[in-house]
């Protein structure tokens, strides 16, 4: 009897301890897992793209003519006045401001973009639309007959400005006092009347109203010295 009574005991505590076990592995499973309590929601992924800079873009630099070293010669427009003329004994020298055409890189120029800030006449306009023409000019901002700038291609991978009647757009290059050579002529077309003046004649030069000015005017230049001004006729 003895024996039976821790028995059935024993089979009790089995019972009790299946069960205490089950509970606590039905309670642990019922809790979710630390990595899912501290899991958050993906973070949309950012676009790494750079975004697109504004370009800023001037004419290419004055490159064909050295002022330092005018025995080099020259061709360009010019421009001065009267008073710019000077006798020393038998010399005759002028003193004139140089200038070349205001040239912009091609590449640049049809990369063109609202945003981006053009350099032109030593002004800095911000282009708000760059549009092609039939024509194969690029018109900035509506194009020069809007207040704005029409650029066309020119040579060696350049664009040039045109304005009213055609006229060219020109960068300073700088200022120089040159000698009249001994055959110098000046053509003066200015009155459409083909004028033809020697270095003396420059002596007497008066201002008038066509004035000498880098629209109408170029000197050649040769050994160092001004050969030839023309100026022309403009209607």
């Amino acid at each position: 009897m003895k024996k039976l009574t821790i028995l059935v005991t024993a089979l009790c505590l089995t019972v009790l301890t299946a069960c205490s076990t089950n509970q606590a592995n039905s309670s642990q499973s019922a809790q979710p897992s630390q990595s899912a309590q501290t899991s958050q929601p993906a973070e949309p992924a950012q676009s790494t793209a750079p975004a697109t800079e504004a370009k800023s873009i001037k004419p290419t630099p004055v490159a064909n003519i050295d002022l330092e070293h005018p025995q080099e010669g020259f061709n360009a427009p010019v421009s001065f006045t009267a008073a710019d003329v000077k006798k020393d004994g038998d010399k005759i020298t002028l003193t004139m401001k140089v200038y070349e055409q205001e040239l912009f890189d091609a590449v640049e120029v049809t990369q063109l973009k609202a945003g981006d800030t053009i350099t032109a006449e030593g002004k800095e306009v911000k282009v708000t639309e760059a549009k092609e023409l039939k024509t194969g000019g690029i018109a900035i901002n509506g194009g020069y007959d809007n207040g704005g700038i029409t650029l066309f291609p020119g040579d060696g991978g350049t664009y040039y400005q045109v304005k009213e009647n055609d006229a060219k757009t020109y960068q300073e290059v700088g200022t120089t006092t040159l000698p009249l050579g001994d055959k110098f002529e000046l053509l003066d077309n200015a009155n459409n009347d083909n004028k033809k003046l020697t270095a003396r004649d420059m002596t007497t030069l008066k201002d008038d109203g066509a004035s000498f000015n880098v629209n109408n005017t170029t000197a050649t230049v040769e050994n160092g010295v001004i050969t030839n001004i023309t100026r022309a006729y403009m209607p």
